[in-house]
């Protein structure tokens, strides 16, 4: 059954497959990265679940950088962690373009048909979707470094919160 499937589909369209498939594997990992900072940064998965139950992952990253300007003092910080949310908004963009389009081979390769905003009908290749795939996990380098940052950061805040707290008057 492969041997005659590859027959009729030529080497193109799997080899386009494989590429759609290495860019959602990819971006599997970026929105789980979006919503490790948004965990992060609410101090509890629970919490953040609800705050964001059956949003799009791009509309979770423009409340999470919202939710850094309020929450997080340390400029820098928060310019990371802006930094890294809006480049994950193109990037999933062009993943979902990239699944939710369809692909017909055609005598002068395959075609793509993309219905999501407006229809555009164009000939890829593989490697446009495994360059996406690569450009993908590349934004997510500095990903464990903002988290133990950010980790570190709100750790901070709660101890200093909790020494207030615990702080008598007579040592205000």
């Amino acid at each position: 059954m492969e041997a005659n499937f590859e027959k009729q589909v030529g080497e193109q369209y799997p080899r386009i497959m494989e590429g759609i498939g290495r860019v959602a594997l990819a971006a599997s990992f970026l929105e789980f990265a979006v919503d490790q900072l948004g965990w992060f940064l609410t101090g509890d998965l629970q919490a953040y679940r609800a705050l964001t139950r059956g949003i799009s992952i791009s509309s979770k990253a423009d409340r999470l950088v919202q939710l850094a300007k309020h929450i997080i003092t340390d400029e820098e910080l928060e310019q990371r962690i802006a930094t890294f949310l809006k480049g994950t908004k193109p990037l999933l963009e062009q993943r979902n373009r990239s699944i939710h389009s369809l692909y017909s081979e055609e005598d002068d390769g395959v075609i793509q048909f993309e219905f999501l905003k407006d229809t555009h009908v164009r000939n890829v290749d593989a490697e446009e979707f495994f360059a996406l795939a690569e450009k993908i996990w590349g934004s997510l380098v500095p990903i464990d470094a903002l988290t133990h940052d950010l980790r570190q950061y709100m750790n901070e805040q709660k101890l200093a919160l909790q020494s207030m707290v615990n702080a008598t008057p007579a040592t205000l």
